[in-house]
């Protein structure tokens, strides 16, 4: 076999893109999963507690079995103590507390809590939380129900790590096993780029050299509609684009770069609009709305592809 050549060190630094854009995406899931679980705001018992809530939901009431609160570090036992009592009093009176089937637990840091009771709160506002009875202190504390959704959020991260760390190594391990090939296409006899202006087809680098590009332009296509299941790979696809654009000047196939570079910019502005919006109703229609033009984006490109035609009139 070949040494590695340039057009595989191209690969491999694709790979590791791909590696490392999951890995980033999936860090930040993982450091947003953390956070929903953060927001919970801790107090002393036996005693009276009052917060502001800013709006109905659902809130999940903790234990703090150990953690560090008030200068002081508290590890008991995570069972709640025998007669304790718990009461939610909201701006129109009592608000009745559920009970926590199973046990669902949480480490936040060097903070360790089990959740003991939720509650639905109907008015946004002043809410007392009231715990009584003969125990020795210790903390509670308080905040949105989010342990599902962090938990999901979380097996999202971790998914997303590992599909990028074996979509890149997958990529490194058949570039590697495959470079003769890969060199072959790239130093191909005759493979200066030949326009349709003097073939009267479409430009091409070689047989083999058009072919690898198809098949590249095609790879991108395909991330860019997996990204509607996995979000990382819409940033692999962009990277190809960026890493490759220069091989494939000159020939139909950048008119496609080009066609797929700006669809993730204008994709992921009118995204970011979307988003902005949530705020109001109409966000969610900006959004269903990107992702129908994006949609649409990637099918036209990739049946223009298949016929072999550029994605511009007048473009090679």
């Amino acid at each position: 076999m070949a040494q590695d050549s340039g057009a595989s060190k191209g690969w491999y630094g694709v790979a590791a893109a791909l590696a490392l854009a999951g890995c980033v995406a999936g860090a930040a899931i993982l450091w947003h999963a953390v956070g929903l679980l953060a927001q919970a705001l801790p107090f002393e018992v036996p005693g009276t507690f009052a917060i502001e809530l800013a709006g109905p939901g659902r809130y999940a009431l903790w234990h703090d079995h150990a953690t560090a609160f008030g200068g002081e570090v508290f590890a008991v036992d995570p069972r709640l103590p025998p007669g304790v009592r718990i009461r939610v009093v909201g701006p129109g009176g009592p608000v009745e507390l559920a009970r926590v089937s199973g046990s669902s637990t949480a480490q936040v840091g060097a903070t360790e809590r089990v959740q003991i009771r939720s509650f639905q709160a109907v008015d946004a506002g002043r809410h007392e939380i009231i715990v009584e009875g003969d125990f020795p202190r210790r903390v509670f504390s308080v905040g949105p129900d989010n342990l599902l959704r962090s938990v999901a959020l979380m097996f999202g991260g971790i998914a997303a790590i590992l599909f990028a760390v074996m979509a890149g190594g997958g990529l490194a391990v058949w570039v590697y096993f495959n470079r003769d090939a890969v060199e072959r296409a790239r130093t191909q006899p005759g493979g200066t780029a030949m326009t349709s202006e003097t073939t009267g087809g479409p430009s091409t680098k070689g047989p083999e050299t058009d072919n690898s590009m198809k098949q590249l332009t095609q790879v991108v296509y395909a991330l860019q509609a997996a990204s509607f299941l996995v979000g990382v790979s819409l940033i692999a696809a962009v990277i190809v684009n960026y890493v490759k654009r220069e091989d494939v000047a000159g020939t139909l196939y950048e008119s496609h770069f080009t066609w797929q570079i700006r669809t993730f910019w204008w994709s992921l502005l009118w995204g970011a609009i979307g988003a902005v919006l949530m705020i109001v109703v109409v966000g969610f229609a900006v959004l269903a709305a990107d992702a129908i033009w994006f949609l649409y984006r990637v099918i036209k490109g990739w049946l223009r592809l298949s016929e072999g035609k550029p994605m511009y009139e007048g473009a090679k």
